[in-house]
Formats: structure tokens, sequence, C-alpha cells
């Protein structure tokens, strides 16, 4: 899990869902880490978008 990105505390949280047998509860745990990790990964291709328009534009900046 740690692999994942998943904090720590919610690490704990999953292993004692799971641990205990409350499996609805350790997907939901994964689903809201899903959803973190989708969100994140949004942000960053806007970022990336971003920076690669900029590179162009500076680029012909010099010619």
């Amino acid at each position: 899990m740690k692999n994942s990105g998943m904090a720590l505390k919610r690490i704990h949280e999953y292993v004692a869902a799971f641990n205990s047998g409350d499996i609805p509860g350790a997907v939901v745990l994964l689903e809201e880490h899903l959803s973190r990790l989708q969100e994140q990964r949004c942000e960053l291709d806007h970022f990336i978008e971003v920076t690669g328009r900029k590179i162009p534009r500076l680029n012909k900046s010099l010619t």
C-alpha cells in the first residue's frame, strides 16, 4: 500500500479493517485512495499541459 502513495495512517486503517473482516470498510478506504490519486493525476496532467505550452512560446521568443 505504501508503494501506492497511501498515507501510513490510512494503511493502518485499511489493515485493521481487512484483518477484522470488514472487507466493505477496506474497499471504501481503497476507493477513497483511488479517488485522491485520480484527482492528483488530473492536477498533474494540467501542470504538464501548461508547462508544455510554455516551452514552445519561450523558444519562439528566442528566434
